[in-house]
């Protein structure tokens, strides 16, 4: 049970739980590795935006690499485009049911929009994981291979070009290079409408009449 302390008015005030600080600790790094990156983010900065010493956040946490990787590991849990296809994986499984291919981008404009700091935090990183020094780079490069596999083992509800495996990993690594560089416009340019711009490429991507029934 979490002690109680005095606070500067006399009032008892709670003192939070090991897990309570190192959640406090992963949102503030998250929003500062977001804004200025792994290598630009201090460990200072980040337990003076919760008001501890540095000394005090790492009894939480080992060193700066740890707290990065319990950032990806947040990101993983709070990401609702993984958690579609997760949930598409899963219902083929059980059911064998063809999935709606163009859910999954949608999903992640959904996202952006919901949670633009988890979007930032993704572009950020996985451009400076290219740097394959980078704590983050073999994250990356396994998320993305893991990813293509699970796409590669659905069958989706698409135009029959597509219903070769090989075509549908490639259709969905173009889309998400699109998606990821509106992201970045949307993220940087004032009044860039990223909904809007996702239907245009839709349009381009997913053609009619031969998309028709399928979008």
């Amino acid at each position: 049970m979490a002690s109680a302390a005095i606070s500067g008015t006399g009032a008892p005030r709670r003192r939070k739980s090991g897990d309570e600080r190192r959640q406090e600790i992963v949102r503030e790094a998250t929003k500062v590795i977001a804004e200025r990156g792994f290598y630009g983010a201090s460990l200072q900065e980040i337990a003076d935006g919760i008001g501890i010493t540095q000394a005090g956040m790492l009894r939480h946490v080992k060193n700066k690499n740890e707290l990065l990787l319990l950032v990806l590991g947040q990101f993983e849990s709070d990401n609702p485009t993984q958690a579609c296809l997760n949930s598409m994986v899963e219902d083929y499984r059980e059911t064998g049911r063809a999935q709606c291919f163009p859910a999954i981008y949608r999903t992640s404009v959904r996202q952006a929009l919901d949670n633009p700091r988890l979007t930032q935090l993704y572009l950020v990183l996985r451009a400076e994981a290219m740097d394959s020094a980078h704590p983050a780079h073999d994250y990356f490069a396994k998320r993305g291979l893991k990813v293509r596999e699970s796409v590669a083992k659905i069958t989706w509800n698409v135009p029959e070009p597509y219903r070769d495996s090989k075509a549908i990993v490639d259709l969905y690594l173009t889309m998400g290079s699109a998606l990821d560089g509106l992201q970045m416009r949307w993220l940087g340019e004032d009044d860039f409408d990223l909904e809007w711009h996702w239907k245009v490429c839709e349009d381009f991507f997913y053609p009619l009449p031969e998309w028709e029934g399928y979008r």
